[in-house]
């Protein structure tokens, strides 16, 4: 039986440091993508109005284009974040307005009237 415990502690012990490991990944994650974004407003701004041969030798200067696929990218991560936010304030939105009507409408049996008239 001690045997058992023992093994059952030291799964739980793994387990947990599984769990401890995932979660540092996933902030170190974090951490880079918000650098990222971070490095990624600092070079649109510091880069933005240079001067240059706006045609360059193959017809395209590479700060201009570098400039636009980050700023398209902030711009894209931003409408993501913002319909993200949007679907998640109306998903709580919906849940609250209809928890009363359906715990009224769908809940209401025979069997849990009589509980509740008893109790």
């Amino acid at each position: 039986m001690v045997v058992l415990e023992k093994e059952f502690a030291v799964a739980k012990g793994s387990s947990n440091r599984s769990m401890q490991k995932t979660r540092h990944i996933a902030l170190l994650l974090c951490v880079l993508f918000i650098a990222a974004s971070l490095i990624s407003g600092a070079f649109i701004a510091t880069h933005a109005n240079h001067e240059h041969d706006r045609n360059g030798p193959n017809g395209s200067c590479t700060t201009c284009t570098q400039v636009m696929v980050v700023g398209n990218l902030l711009k894209t991560l931003g409408l993501a974040a913002a319909t993200i936010t949007i679907c998640i304030a109306l998903h709580y939105a919906i849940i609250y307005t209809l928890k009363p009507i359906v715990s009224d409408f769908c809940l209401s049996t025979l069997v849990s009237l009589k509980v509740q008239l008893n109790s």
